[in-house]
């Protein structure tokens, strides 16, 4: 895994997201028609910008309360490992898979943990507490972390909702062991769409 020490969000952040599968992208690899999200790297890799997203009151309040999720999170981590902030992580064999972790725990020199963090509605986190699992909406978000940072041996996907007087952090633990088919299926589809994505941009730049 590469990192690139960048702040997430900046002019050079965006940069780097140009064109390549991240983890907040992951999950349009696997809709029906993925076509749509072809087009966007495509357009993305042909001019080397990217469109504005709109940012939601919901979006706001999980980028603002990120920062003390993580603080809250290193105060209550029973294993006393310290999860680190990082820019921007890039598969050390295949460059169009990339992730911005939330943040990334290490053993010497490798990451062996990672950390995802949400911060969603009062009624999601109740929602979150209650399945007491992995969100199924963030599968493809988290399997990504396994395939791109090759040494990671668990992700601690955590909620955070500081309105909740009674239970405001909770965390779900993944370890790569009892996922290790699905990320074999998951890479393997992703070879599958970037091939498709590089034939119809060869074909576009043949017009």
């Amino acid at each position: 895994m590469k990192i690139l020490n960048l702040e997430q969000r900046s002019a050079e952040w965006f940069n780097a997201r140009l064109g390549v599968i991240t983890g907040s992208r992951a999950k349009n690899v696997f809709k029906s028609n993925n076509l749509t999200f072809v087009d966007e790297l495509i357009a993305e890799r042909m001019t080397q910008c990217v469109e504005e997203s709109f940012t939601s009151k919901a979006m706001e309040h999980g980028i603002l309360f990120e920062p003390e999720a993580l603080k809250v999170y290193n105060e209550r981590n029973i294993d006393r490992h310290v999860a680190e902030e990082v820019g921007f992580c890039i598969h050390d064999h295949v460059p169009y898979l990339a992730i911005s972790p939330d943040a990334l725990i290490f053993d010497d020199v490798d990451a062996i943990g990672a950390v995802e963090i949400k911060c969603p509605s009062s009624k999601k986190h109740v929602e979150y507490l209650r399945q007491n699992k992995l969100p199924n909406e963030y599968k493809h978000q988290v399997l990504h972390y396994f395939i791109v940072i090759e040494t990671l041996q668990f992700l601690d996907f955590v909620s955070y909702d500081p309105r909740n007087r009674e239970k405001d952090f909770h965390v779900v633990r993944v370890h790569r062991q009892d996922i290790e088919q699905e990320l074999a299926v998951t890479f393997a589809e992703y070879v599958k769409f970037f091939a498709k994505l590089m034939k119809y941009e060869e074909e576009i730049k043949r017009l």
